[in-house]
């Protein structure tokens, strides 16, 4: 039987002819191949470095803002600001740090005074006071319990009142008067962040029936 081939009525048609050794569909001649990387497309271009380090090396004097650079662009990619970000690392630690300030102020020599006035009228020493505070400090880590030594209850003796009214008003003279004097002379990494945040902390100590919350609005 005749084997069947196309018929060359067509300019795109070629009668196959098994002696001649020329592919009919050459596939060098219209495709080039060369290698490349798989992530190519992801990495970002750079005619002047290597495909493969894209990456900033460690020895490069702008390796630490290269690397903020792009995890920048990561948070945004995300969906999240640096900004944003940032304001919240800053904010974190706030009430913790003023709560332990306070404390340490209320146990110093320079609360003495302060002390001497605000239990003049009270049957409780100021070195009691500090004995009690200095029991509670570590416990002044978070909102909770920085509320729970500021706010009197119904529940609570005559002594625990007088000594949570008294680390009110020693509270409040710290962030009237020495808390600037801290936040620039301490190790605080956001002094900024802890200056503006200075009034709302104020307010809380004054209103701890309030104190449920901190943020940068309020």
């Amino acid at each position: 039987m005749d084997e069947f081939f196309p018929s060359p009525t067509s300019p795109t048609l070629k009668p196959l002819d098994c002696r001649d050794p020329t592919p009919i569909h050459s596939f060098a001649n219209e495709y080039s191949f060369e290698r490349r990387p798989l992530s190519e497309t992801l990495v970002p271009q750079d005619t002047n470095q290597d495909t493969w380090d894209w990456l900033p090396s460690s020895k490069d004097p702008n390796f630490k803002r290269k690397i903020q650079k792009l995890r920048a662009s990561s948070q945004m990619s995300q969906g999240r600001s640096p900004r944003a970000s940032e304001e919240t690392k800053s904010t974190k630690n706030i009430v913790k740090n003023y709560g332990n300030a306070i404390a340490s102020f209320a146990t110093s020599k320079l609360a003495i005074p302060y002390l001497t006035e605000f239990l003049k009228n009270d049957a409780l020493t100021p070195t009691q006071f500090q004995e009690y505070i200095l029991n509670q400090k570590r416990s002044l880590c978070n909102i909770y319990n920085l509320r729970t030594i500021l706010q009197e209850n119904e529940s609570d003796s005559a002594e625990t009142r007088i000594k949570k009214r008294t680390f009110r008003k020693i509270a409040e003279v710290f962030i009237k008067y020495f808390s600037v004097n801290w936040i620039f002379n301490s190790r605080l990494k956001h002094r900024e962040a802890h200056l503006k945040f200075r009034g709302k902390m104020l307010r809380r100590v004054q209103r701890p029936d309030l104190f449920t919350y901190m943020n940068e609005k309020v």
